[in-house]
């Protein structure tokens, strides 16, 4: 019979002598579902249990799914549903029960990840595409800060606050359908940006200082990725095309233009002010505003679908066909060209532009949080793809 594509969340196999493993899952299920969660047992030594694989259909749609099992039936469990289970239990350990309530607990905090990846998701397509159609200045600012304030919401209350990073990994994963702008450069700069801020709050923790410091460095590297990516492909060009710039606004017009270094400083501190301010107001409301609110609580029928993705070759040729993207290295070839550059330097240039920057986009549209969460998965690491998993449930 064919399966469902889909299936529960949280596929469990306690194993052991029969009497212990129904003992464990009948105890673990009351106490799930006491806690909220739809959970359904399989029993493959149970009177009347109908064989798992006809099972199957009724159960994709609990939270969580606890299968009764010989050692010996998990290998043939798996091999019949194509699937592995994403814990296995030992009924006899002293400690089975517990390892249970532990997985009940992070269901709960990988489903509210999931959620809450969604809503960032959301705001950042659909702020994001507003912000690029009206073309209105500073549209980084306003990003980094309202994923400052996203991150600070989606931490409160986890037991790792690191996991929050997945939040953004989820955002980013989602910001693949955004219907304006580029993709691929601000995937990767989400994505990184909560591993920063993660980063913080799991070492210095969720206080003042470590939601602060995660708000800042979000800001810091909104601001300078930009240029970071630009030395990438152009190299030392780039600030020598800038301070050949300021020497002739110096020698034409006698304006005293700053310095790159200067530059660069002060818009990573008006950033970074930006997204710390908006992380600790965030952290002394501690309740998200209605509109966050309502794209958490939102029906999964009411989320709209997401736009066909496109292949890995129509990712790679978007980017590029961006006059955004060339602009940099037209910029930088005219003024060097202007100042008395060669034609073989400017030529070099290009090459290596073209080179670097296929390079970059490349590796950058291979990442795709779904595919690598669904790996994780199969090695043991179902909390992320449960995450994943919820999210893409609310926006279908």
């Amino acid at each position: 019979m064919a399966l469902p594509a889909s299936g529960p969340a949280l596929l469990v196999a306690v194993v052991g002598p029969t009497a212990e493993r129904t003992a464990v899952t009948t105890a673990a299920a009351a106490e799930l579902q006491t806690a909220g969660r739809t959970v359904e047992i399989w029993n493959e030594a149970g009177a009347n249990a109908a064989p798992l694989i006809e099972r199957w259909p009724a159960l994709v749609e609990a939270d969580i799914v606890l299968c009764a099992l010989s050692r010996e039936g998990v290998a043939a469990a798996e091999r019949e549903l194509g699937r592995s289970f994403d814990l296995q239990v030992d009924a006899t350990e002293p400690g089975a029960a517990a390892t249970l309530r532990a997985a009940c607990a992070d269901f709960g905090e990988w489903t509210r990840l999931g959620l809450w990846g969604g809503a960032a998701g959301g705001v950042e397509v659909g702020v994001g595409s507003a912000l690029h159609a009206l073309r209105v200045p500073l549209r980084g600012l306003a990003l980094c800060s309202t994923q400052a304030a996203m991150l600070t919401f989606a931490s409160q209350g986890l037991q790792r606050p690191g996991r929050v990073a997945w939040v953004s990994f989820i955002a980013a994963g989602l910001k693949a359908f955004s219907p304006g702008g580029g993709r691929l450069r601000p995937m990767a700069a989400i994505t990184l940006q909560g591993a920063l801020y993660a980063g913080c709050v799991q070492v210095i923790g969720r206080n003042l200082a470590g939601l602060a410091f995660g708000g800042a460095f979000i800001g810091a590297w909104a601001a300078l990725q930009g240029f970071f990516l630009q030395y990438l492909l152009l190299g030392t060009d780039l600030i020598v095309a800038y301070d050949r710039v300021v020497e002739w606004l110096a020698t034409r017009w006698q304006i005293v233009a700053p310095s790159m270094p200067v530059v660069l400083a002060a818009w990573a501190a008006l950033h970074m002010a930006a997204a710390a301010a908006s992380a600790l107001v965030a952290w002394l409301l501690r309740t998200p505003p209605r509109r966050a609110q309502e794209l958490l609580a939102r029906d999964d029928d009411a989320m709209s679908a997401p736009a066909a993705t496109r292949s890995w070759p129509a990712r790679i040729g978007r980017e590029f066909l961006r006059w955004q993207f060339w602009l940099p290295f037209v910029v930088v070839a005219a003024v060097l060209t202007a100042s008395g550059g060669s034609g073989e330097h400017i030529a070099w240039l290009a090459l290596r532009f073209v080179a670097v920057g296929f390079l970059v986009v490349t590796l950058l549209s291979l990442v795709q949080p779904a595919w690598l969460a669904e790996r994780l998965r199969r090695r043991g690491w179902w909390g992320p793809a449960l995450a994943l998993q919820a999210a893409r449930r609310r926006r279908r």
